[in-house]
């Protein structure tokens, strides 16, 4: 898809959540197969680019979240959200994997129940002044601590990654899976591709990945931020057949 097509084509059926993205960095770091196919039920395949998996960590911004048929309110429906992922494919299509989603609204935690995700609650944090950002967020529960601080600055706006480069093997992706009442399940998702800036990453604490088992080194291997907000249609989840 280019730029004159700004979105992909509906998916079948009729989506029943709606939301807006924004303020989003694209931390990530290459991790061998072997570490990770044991976290994967047995029917997805892990995605690889160039021998590599790859995890990621996503902080962002979330507003106007609400079923596609009723109004947002204002209080209720913004939040901020962090989420650990890695790749993987059914049948050919390129999706997501989430290990754990951190939110500061309590009322988005409904969506673990309806889709299956590993939500938490999260006291969290952003600030943005002179192209700078700083996101924090603190899980409220669970041992061992799961925190993130992070800082960044904004760069230059990139050209859209066009297919077989890491950047679109790494963020055009438009399924996620899970499992729902011991059933392996896809939601698929709508939006605009994905336009990218540089980030100058300047300061990273977080136990995100040692939390959910996974090493990696310290510092990410690729940074990117978000250059424009968009709106996100979502669709209910649909169990696999395999």
């Amino acid at each position: 898809m280019n730029s004159s097509d700004p979105v992909r084509p509906a998916p079948a059926g009729w989506p029943i959540m709606r939301q807006s993205w924004g303020k989003l960095l694209f931390l990530h770091w290459p991790i061998e197969e072997e570490a990770l196919r044991p976290r994967i039920p047995a029917p997805l395949e892990l995605d690889v680019f160039d021998g590599a998996c790859w995890v990621g960590i996503t902080p962002f911004a979330m507003w106007d979240v609400a079923p596609i048929c009723l109004p947002s309110l204002p209080l209720l429906s913004r939040s901020l959200e962090l989420n650990v992922r890695t790749y993987v494919r059914f049948d050919g299509e390129p999706g997501i994997w989430f290990f754990s989603l951190d939110v500061q609204n309590p009322l988005i935690l409904s969506a673990r129940l309806v889709y299956g995700l590993p939500y938490f609650a999260a006291r969290m944090g952003l600030q943005e002044a002179k192209g700078r950002v700083a996101f924090t967020s603190r899980r409220l529960t669970g041992i061992p601590e799961a925190r993130f601080e992070a800082r960044w600055l904004l760069g230059d706006p990139l050209p859209q990654p066009p297919p077989g480069t890491l950047e679109h093997f790494l963020v055009e992706r438009y399924a996620l899976f899970s499992t729902l009442g011991g059933r392996l399940v896809r939601a698929r998702v709508r939006h605009p591709s994905w336009t990218l800036r540089r980030a100058s990453l300047e300061y990273l604490s977080t136990t995100l990945l040692e939390n959910c088992r996974l090493t990696t080194p310290k510092w990410p291997s690729l940074v990117h931020a978000q250059d424009k907000s968009f709106k996100v249609r979502i669709w209910p989840p649909r169990a696999l057949r395999h």
